[in-house]
């Protein structure tokens, strides 16, 4: 018996079937996009029309609309329209076996990040398929000069309240405002602020290893101050974007979080709640924060956190602490990266944010100063190496090299030591540091300044005393 062929096309595709011949056994099969459509049978040509629209069984899914949800990671619209399996192969949470390499990177390829970033959001917004709780973004914005560990805590402070009031948190966003808004803050405080792209590179490395919250540059790209409502309407908007086909099905409300000073009040709050899916989470400092939840209205108020340590950080303080060279309160309060940023920046951070970095009195030794300084403090015992000899180096070339460091004045503040001692060895303690700095201040002239020779001449002298020798500057 003759075998047909048929082609298989949709409505909008009906002519690539021109050109067929029922004389040849070669045959259409018209499949209507929706109920709308209207077709020829013509079953003598071996045209024939499906009697199921592609609407009722699939929507208005289109290759097109599938390849932005893998780049955008909206797993979840992704596994909605295929197989688990391929859905987990599409968006690279599995692999193929004995594929080619390379057959699907250009298919997996993230969609470039924006002013705000959606990657994290990927994970929780996967979790969301098969329940109907609603979604929830999370916001909070603030100079975050410099963000500090209690920024991020409030955050998932915050995220645990929402979650236990029954929402399904799919994001958070620290939006780090421009240098507009952080000269006014600078202004009232009578401080000076690091740049706008120092504090969001700081804020990046603090959430990095973090996969729900990510920061958001947004109003740091805006001139002027913009509103609380209005931050949060540019984040909906993009999120709405990004993941348009989950978020369609998927309303999603979003939080602006923040302390008792900064949304506590009731002006405040209405400015945020006055909008529709738009609500407030106050996390307080301590557990004596007398704060009202009206959850009808979307506001909610978290629980203190336990560390008092984390409810006490404050920028201006951790700036100061830096400043004095106090980096011990500094490493307590900043996240990890975050610190070995600001105390420790390498080479290419300190030409990057020269600036910024001057605001905190942190600097790099030149190569000699820092190379014959180290090697002049391990061998003098000041430190690390308390039984090398002294004689292997130069003394003469360290006080060289230190006044390179110090510059004209051939001086130092103490603060300023205690951070050529952290750079040269990032090993110092605090404790070791005031013991040895408490010493050296007993040289401090009316500036406050010590002098480099006097100080590497008093550091010598006490490797050969150590018994006494910090008492002999």
């Amino acid at each position: 018996a003759a075998i047909s062929i048929f082609m298989v096309c949709d409505s909008e595709t009906l002519h690539l079937g021109e050109g067929l011949s029922a004389a040849k056994k070669e045959g259409l099969i018209a499949v209507p996009v929706d109920s709308y459509d209207r077709i020829e049978e013509r079953v003598d040509d071996l045209v024939l029309v499906s009697g199921e629209s592609l609407s009722s069984r699939v929507g208005d899914l289109t290759s097109e609309m599938l390849r932005r949800a893998i780049r955008n990671r909206d797993l979840m619209y992704v596994r909605k329209n295929t197989p688990k399996e391929i859905a987990d192969i599409l968006c690279g949470k599995a692999e193929l076996q004995d594929a080619p390499e390379g057959c699907l990177s250009r298919l997996r390829e993230l969609a470039p990040e924006g002013l705000w970033p959606m990657q994290k959001v990927a994970k929780w917004l996967g979790e969301a398929q098969g329940h109907d709780k609603p979604l929830a973004l999370l916001v909070s914005s603030g100079t975050f000069a410099p963000v500090h560990r209690g920024h991020v805590a409030m955050m998932h402070q915050a995220r645990e309240r929402l979650e236990r009031g029954g929402y399904h948190t799919i994001g958070g966003w620290l939006s780090v405002v421009g240098d507009a808004e952080a000269a006014q803050e600078a202004e009232r405080t009578g401080d000076v602020l690091p740049s706008a792209q120092f504090r969001l590179h700081a804020a990046s490395l603090a959430v990095a290893d973090d996969d729900f919250i990510s920061v958001g540059a947004w109003q740091a790209d805006e001139d002027g101050t913009p509103k609380k409502a209005e931050v949060m309407e540019a984040l909906v908007e993009v999120a709405c974007e990004h993941y348009f086909f989950s978020l369609e099905e998927k309303p999603v409300r979003i939080f602006f979080v923040g302390g008792p000073d900064d949304i506590g009040k009731a002006g405040e709050q209405k400015g945020v709640t006055a909008q529709a899916g738009y609500g407030v989470t106050i996390v307080p400092r301590d557990s004596e924060d007398l704060l009202l939840e009206r959850p009808t209205t979307m506001i909610f108020t978290a629980d203190a956190n336990a560390d008092e340590d984390i409810t006490l950080m404050n920028a201006s303080a951790i700036r100061k602490a830096i400043r004095t060279g106090d980096f011990a309160t500094a490493e307590r309060s900043l996240p990890p990266e975050v610190a070995r940023f600001m105390l420790r920046p390498t080479a290419s951070e300190l030409e990057d944010f020269q600036a910024d970095f001057e605001l905190f009195r942190i600097a790099a030794p030149s190569a000699v100063a820092g190379d014959s300084a180290s090697m002049a403090l391990g061998a003098a015992g000041a430190h690390a190496h308390p039984s090398a000899a002294g004689s292997d180096v130069e003394l003469g070339g360290v006080k060289e090299a230190l006044q390179k460091w110090s510059g004209p004045k051939g001086a130092l503040g103490t603060d300023q030591l205690g951070q050529l001692l952290r750079l040269i060895d990032p090993s110092w303690s605090a404790e070791e540091l005031a013991t040895l700095l408490g010493s050296a201040k007993r040289a401090e002239n009316c500036a406050g300044e010590i002098a480099v020779d006097d100080f590497v001449d008093w550091i010598f002298a006490a490797q050969g005393n150590p018994s006494g020798g910090s008492g002999s500057m």
